[in-house]
């Protein structure tokens, strides 16, 4: 009977941990998100970089990195002009 309750525990901790790493990703996405609506372009593309290596298929990212370089090269250009 112990050694039944210790290996659905063990199991038990296996599948939670396995069902928090796939969603790890959306932390990664959302910090991103927020990054570049804050206009810190690099720590952007750096979240959306982990992103990418954990769920290498989600779209949206695949979107925001170009869009992030856009943006912080405008950003740059912008800032040379003023100096």
């Amino acid at each position: 009977m112990k050694k039944l309750v210790i290996a659905i525990l063990v199991i038990s901790l296996v599948i939670v941990a396995w069902i928090a790493f796939r969603y790890v990703w959306i932390s990664h996405y959302n910090r991103g998100s927020n990054y570049m609506t804050k206009g810190k372009y690099d720590q952007a593309i750096l979240c959306f970089d982990k992103t990418i290596k954990i769920k290498p298929k989600f779209g949206l990212v695949q979107f925001h990195i170009p869009q992030g370089n856009t943006f912080q090269a405008a950003a740059m250009a912008t800032n040379n002009h003023n100096i």
